[in-house]
């Protein structure tokens, strides 16, 4: 009875120790994927408060890009320090930073700047989800971070507080874009 205890409890204690060797192993795979994308580019729909959306994502190096095609035309880029709105119906371009907005968590998980914050993660099958609870100005948030893991991409984000809600789904990824230099300017685009 005891060699089987003894059995048993070594036999978890492997286990464990294999189970977190692989989630280092993959918890590294996600920070290198995520510091690759820099010439990325994924369709995306979007569900805000009920509202749904849906566009392009684009990111190389610091700078994201989004541009919503429906159900209006906007773009925002965003750097980690600065960013522009652009509503091309109404002509309509406002300069704010988004380390005020809910654009910072976005940025910060393309950036793998949320990587070393997870609280837990879980493991199923072909996906892998990271779950993360923060404070952003002073407002709690929730946020899942879904990635496939065979190929690995990022799959799916949701941020939630008690005001706002936000989930986004990316499909079609593609990661050999060419970018013109103006394409992530934050230049006044009703000036040029």
């Amino acid at each position: 009875m005891v060699k089987f205890f003894i059995t048993g409890i070594f036999v978890l204690f492997f286990n464990q120790n294999i189970f977190a060797k692989d989630s280092s192993v993959l918890i590294n795979e996600v920070r290198i994927y995520l510091n690759s994308l820099n010439d990325f580019s994924a369709s995306f729909i979007q569900e805000s408060d009920n509202n749904l959306q849906e566009g392009f994502l684009y990111k190389k190096n610091d700078r994201i890009r989004v541009d919503y095609l429906n159900p209006s035309k906007i773009t925002i880029i965003l750097n980690r320090k600065k960013a522009m709105y652009f509503n091309h119906e109404l002509e309509e371009v406002e300069y704010f930073n988004p380390r005020k907005t809910i654009a910072k968590i976005v940025y910060d998980i393309f950036n793998s700047n949320f990587i070393d914050k997870f609280d837990n993660h879980l493991l199923e099958e072909n996906f892998v989800t990271f779950y993360i609870s923060l404070k952003h100005d002073e407002i709690p948030y929730f946020i899942e971070v879904v990635f496939e893991i065979s190929p690995l991409q990022l799959r799916l984000v949701n941020i939630s507080s008690d005001d706002e809600n936000l989930s986004f789904g990316l499909r079609d990824h593609n990661f050999n874009n060419i970018f013109d230099k103006k394409f992530f300017s934050m230049a006044n685009p009703l000036i040029n």
